[in-house]
């Protein structure tokens, strides 16, 4: 099974970060992206200026996360450095309060 860890940190400036953890599995039954690959999607709530940073891990597969605020603005990665198939990460500024999805 494709197993991952996501870590999603919500941080402002100034102030200490907070951080939230998902594990998770990806194989036949989760959604899909039009590409393919299978997708799972989380959601956290951010404030207006808050920075949103997901980093996915895995070793099992070529991670690629997406970071998508509530007014459509959109961030992703497929590695954290180049070559580094296990881990990628991407950071978004919310422009307004609101939902942010993240999808592995």
């Amino acid at each position: 099974m494709n197993r991952f860890l996501l870590i999603a940190a919500l941080a402002t400036l100034g102030s200490a970060a907070s951080a939230q953890t998902y594990s998770g599995t990806l194989g036949p039954g989760d959604d899909t992206l039009d590409t393919g690959e299978y997708l799972d999607e989380y959601a956290v709530s951010a404030r207006e200026g808050q920075a949103v940073t997901a980093v996915v891990t895995s070793e099992a597969f070529d991670t690629y996360v997406l970071v998508i605020s509530s007014s459509g603005e959109q961030q992703d990665n497929d590695d954290c450095t180049q070559g580094d198939l296990a881990r990628s990460c991407a950071t978004l500024e919310a422009a307004r309060t609101g939902r942010v999805r993240i999808g592995v």
